[in-house]
């Protein structure tokens, strides 16, 4: 008698879900790399005056959608645990559409604002429910993957709106500007169509009661739609217990965030997402044509092509990040890529500070060495944030809390990003006025000190959702558990632990 071969699941409903609600990454990326090309439009600057050569004015423009991104984040904690991590997606994406709409009619500097202020809302949906409904339909071995799918379609999203602002840079009218930001309403309104589609998180479902759902929505990403796989069977039981676990315990406010070891997490949470910006990466994406134009590449054109080459860097370099980020582990990757970018950042302000000089009111580099160098390190930059900070920015806060905070706690990591993005952006234009070096020393030292904090944070890969009480220490819900599996209450259960040493 042979033994029965095993089976072979398929993961194909995994991967569909998983793909098209990373295109939310996409448009976020996008914007990211279409408004630096749009800011270098003479065609765009003209048509808004107080855009034309005021840096105050550019930060201003550039960071309106991230203030109200930060709010939209924040909002999310509500919006996922009310109407779900699938519906949130598809809400931000429409405010997205809505708010590029305005962008697109664009008759008055006032109107674009309002359409960043409105976008920017959708944007802050997305990028913290995103990655949340990712960690909830990921199977441990490779929830990094998928996460990491956000960060890798943010990457494609900035290739792609460089190539597009180039190849419409040279159109001679308002459609120069207006064509990347109608591609980018496309894709909004592509998304937030496709969700309606796609199943709900199966934490959610359960959460809510909904078990039969969710032991299908399992089966279909884990078994080809059987449910009484073993493995299926299995997951779901581990889900189950731990959420039946979790509403006995009661404790689902924001105040529980601040409260015993999911103070912790909450901490280390909020430390990978706003580290993430103080890598730089941001004030070099928004403002890289500018960046370059200063390392003396000459004329519109040249700069968004060596932009756009910064942008296939971050995407080639985030393709490892996806596969092999379960393997390598979290804090290798933070650690590495930390120190990596340090020593770009720092080579970048040395070269500015001693191969550049002011001439009639412009820097002008000294040598044509110096610009290859600088050009080649913020490449060098690019990759090493690509395949570590900005995947694992994203990977680590969504999979360290437990299901009864997690979409708060995820609102609040991803509201602190957009905070100091806000800031990153804001002040990138001023200081590089002021100074040709400070900004690329002062993003090196940030990358040093990330780099030192991230030996002491734990390692997450390989860990299921529900385990991450045992990786971060004691939690309520392990007593509970405890209790519940000896049958007595949780005073007794402490009473037990104390006489037998705990």
């Amino acid at each position: 008698m042979t033994e029965e071969a095993p089976k072979k699941h398929s993961q194909f409903a995994l991967y569909v879900a998983a793909i098209l609600a990373a295109v939310g990454g996409f448009i976020s990326g996008y914007d990211t790399g279409a408004i630096s090309g749009i800011l270098a439009m003479s065609q765009f600057t003209t048509r808004f005056p107080p855009l034309n050569g005021n840096s105050y004015n550019q930060g201003l423009f550039v960071a309106a959608i991230l203030l109200t991104a930060m709010l939209g984040s924040l909002l999310t904690g509500w919006f996922a645990d009310k109407i779900g991590r699938k519906w949130t997606i598809m809400v931000g994406s429409f405010v997205y559409a809505f708010g590029i709409m305005f962008e697109i009619i664009g008759v008055n500097f006032g109107m674009m604002v309002a359409g960043r202020l409105i976008g920017g809302f959708g944007n802050g949906l997305l990028t913290n429910s995103v990655p949340l409904y990712h960690s909830e339909i990921a199977p441990p071995k490779i929830r990094g993957r998928l996460i990491c799918l956000f960060q890798l379609m943010i990457t494609f999203g900035i290739v792609v709106s460089y190539f597009i602002d180039l190849g419409t840079s040279n159109i001679q009218s308002d459609m120069a500007w207006r064509t990347p930001f109608i591609v980018q309403m496309i894709f909004a309104l592509g998304l937030g169509s496709a969700m309606y589609w796609l199943p709900y998180s199966p934490r959610w479902l359960t959460d809510k009661g909904r078990n039969e759902e969710a032991l299908q929505v399992l089966a279909d990403m884990r078994a080809g739609g059987d449910i009484n796989d073993p493995e299926v069977q299995k997951e779901f039981k581990q889900i189950h217990d731990e959420i039946l676990l979790e509403h006995e315990l009661e404790i689902r406010s924001y105040a529980e965030l601040f409260k015993g070891t999911v103070l912790k997490r909450t901490i280390i949470g909020v430390f990978i997402q706003s580290a993430q910006q103080f890598t730089g990466i941001n004030g070099v994406l928004y403002y890289a044509p500018s960046i370059f134009q200063a390392a003396g590449l000459s004329g519109t054109t040249n700069s968004l092509v060596a932009t756009g080459v910064t942008g296939i860097c971050n995407f080639a370099a985030t393709l490892p990040a996806v596969m092999w980020i379960d393997r390598w582990g979290r804090k290798p990757t933070l650690i590495s890529g930390a120190f990596i970018q340090a020593v770009a950042m720092f080579v970048i302000g040395s070269v500015f500070q001693t191969q550049s000089s002011m001439v009639d009111g412009s820097l002008v580099m000294n040598s044509t060495a110096a610009t290859n160098t600088v050009i080649a390190f913020i490449f060098i930059f690019t990759l090493a944030f690509a395949y570590s900070w900005g995947a694992c920015g994203f990977i680590y806060p969504a999979e360290i809390f437990p299901m009864r905070v997690r979409a708060k706690a995820t609102s609040l990591t991803t509201g602190a990003n957009w905070l100091f993005a806000i800031v990153i952006t804001f002040i990138t234009p001023v200081i590089i006025a002021a100074t040709s070096s400070g900004l690329y020393f002062l993003f090196g030292g940030c990358c040093i000190l990330m780099g030192i904090a991230c030996f002491f944070i734990p390692e997450t890969a390989g860990r299921s959702l529900e385990d991450m009480e045992i990786v971060f220490g004691d939690d309520p819900a392990i007593e509970k558990r405890a209790a519940m599996e000896l049958g007595v209450n949780v005073d007794d259960f402490n009473e037990i632990a104390a006489n037998h040493g705990k």
